[in-house]
């Protein structure tokens, strides 16, 4: 297996993780009972340009949260992948359509936060 083709940030220090700290059994035990550094992931995940933020779990908690992480949050976009009260397709489908058009722009980058895993996961656009 070779070096991670895309950076994670982690909730254990709010940094991009390290490939050692990616494969320690201590790192993941930290942050199963350790505090969560959300909004230093979320400071993270701006400075290194992500401008579109997609939550990857079945409510958008984690989009309320992070909006209130970002001093700059009204200029971002914030997408939703599903929704319970909402059709899942359908919901998934437009969460889709709107990072492809993104991804078609300007924009630096697109992160994923998910409740379901452990870190926030961005990838750069070209």
């Amino acid at each position: 297996v070779g070096p991670p083709q895309i950076p994670v940030v982690t909730n254990v220090t709010g940094k991009v993780v390290t490939a050692a700290e990616r494969r320690s059994g201590s790192h993941w035990a930290d942050h199963l009972v350790g505090a969560v550094r959300f909004a230093d992931g979320m400071a993270s995940l701006r400075e290194l340009g992500c401008e579109v933020f997609v939550e990857i779990g079945p409510e958008p908690t984690l989009i309320k949260m992070g909006r209130q992480c970002v001093p700059d949050a009204r200029d971002l976009m914030w997408v939703s992948s599903v929704e319970r009260s909402k059709d899942a397709t359908a919901t998934f489908a437009a969460a889709l359509t709107q990072v492809q058009e993104v991804s078609s722009s300007s924009a630096g980058a697109v992160a994923a936060v998910s409740p379901l895993e452990p870190v926030s996961i961005f990838k750069s656009q070209a």
